[in-house]
Parts: C-alpha cells; structure tokens; sequence
C-alpha cells in the first residue's frame, strides 16, 4: 500500500545513504524536505517492527497549504505519518539545532509557562534570535533557501509531499 508524508520544505527529515559493503550498513543525514528525490531512502515506522526501516520514496510532489504544527521535542524527533523526522526547520544540521535548542528545552522543563502552552513563543525564539546569529556564524547556506512566505512565516506553505509503498 502507499502511505505519505506531509512536511513542509524546510524541515529536516533523515535522509538515508548507504555504506559500501556486503552487510547493507547505512547511516542517516538530516537534510531540508526539499531536497528527498524519488529514489531516496529514508527512515519509516512500520507496527510490525521493532525499529524504523528503510523505505524508498517514489514519488515527491509540492502543494500549498495553510497552518503548521511544529513541536519542538524533548528528543529533537519525531514520528510524523509513520516517519522519523527532526522536529527542527530551518536549519540544515539536525545535531546543531538540537544543540542551540537545549538552553530553551532546559527552560521549558523548568518553567513551561514563560514560552506558552505547548511552546508556542519558541519558534519566534527561532526565527528572531538563533537564525539572524547563526546566519552570521555560520553562514546562510547552513538555513533554508526557500520561499519567502516559509521562511519569513507567512500563512501560505509550501509543502512536500512524499509517497513510499509500504509491504
């Protein structure tokens, strides 16, 4: 059967590379939605499992939508429509986005109501404060180039669309 994912062009998702060797190794990279092809591989939960798999993705397609839910994780993942994903955008390393996110996690698990119910304040802490330094520390093509509207948080996203078949 074929199943999708839904996330919008910045987020991270885990995209799988494989290893040379006759074991099948892999490792994972974070990288933008935008840029899984069909032919990728990434990381999906199948009930069966014990563990994520490794699926590839047939088929990528972009539509508009309004409205996000975006919630920032103890862990810095998440299962999204039976995907492992990081629950950072913007950005394109998940590790240091989870690195520069643990100050505002610590806070949140002292005082959770000085960012909001469920965090909301947290993704303009993102946008206002971790983006404009780290634009300057470690350069624009570490952030998501994408349309305007995503990025400077317009209602309009753009989002990927992408279709694995799942035995």
């Amino acid at each position: 059967s074929k199943t999708q994912l839904t996330i919008s062009e910045a987020h991270l998702i885990f995209k799988i590379e494989f290893l040379r060797g006759p074991r099948g190794e892999h490792t994972s990279r974070s990288v933008h939605a935008s840029q899984i092809k069909p032919g990728d591989h990434i990381l999906v939960q199948v009930p069966q499992c014990q563990g994520p798999i490794t699926e590839m993705v047939v088929a990528v397609s972009t539509v508009e939508r309004q409205g996000a839910f975006a919630p920032v994780t103890q862990e810095g993942t998440m299962i999204v429509d039976g995907v492992l994903v990081s629950c950072y955008a913007d950005i394109a390393d998940h590790d240091l986005a989870d690195s520069l996110m643990a100050p505002l996690k610590n806070v949140y698990s002292w005082a959770p109501q000085v960012l909001g119910a469920r965090g909301k304040y947290a993704h303009g802490y993102l946008k206002r404060v971790l983006r404009p330094i780290g634009t300057r520390v470690f350069g624009e093509e570490m952030f998501y180039q994408g349309p305007e509207s995503e990025v400077m948080g317009g209602k309009e996203m753009v989002t990927s669309v992408f279709d694995w078949h799942n035995e």
